[in-house]
């Protein structure tokens, strides 16, 4: 099997990168390789990261596209706005409690959010 893996950038151009890709079986694929996977003729299973938003099912031949999620890029700066508010409470001496319990809900959704999305180019 083999499939061939690019990352398309925020401006539409396509560039390598050090991000990787699981494969939940075995193995790593990495951007720009076109790779040969030990299932021949069987339908895969890839993730990107923990894999919870994005798995994509790949078969013989096909490209996947890396795409940059906005919503990963819209969270980011939510979190460093929380985080200036975060550092200006602390030196004011007013109850911070509330703005770190959104801090932390912020950075969990960091986690689970992924970066990258899967496209699968027909």
């Amino acid at each position: 099997m083999s499939i061939t893996l690019i990352r398309k950038t925020w401006d539409g151009r396509y560039q390598p990168s050090d991000i990787y890709l699981n494969r939940i079986y075995q193995g790593k694929l990495y951007k720009d390789q076109q790779i040969s996977l030990d299932m021949p003729d069987t339908p895969a299973t890839l993730s990107l990261g923990w894999g919870i938003l994005t798995k994509c099912q790949v078969a013989d031949g096909d490209q996947i596209i890396m795409k940059a999620n906005p919503w990963w890029l819209a969270l980011e700066l939510i979190l460093l706005i929380c985080l200036g508010l975060q550092f200006n409470i602390l030196f004011t001496n007013t109850d911070y409690l509330p703005t770190q319990l959104i801090l932390l809900l912020l950075l969990l959704l960091n986690c689970i959010i992924p970066r990258y999305r899967l496209i699968k180019s027909t």
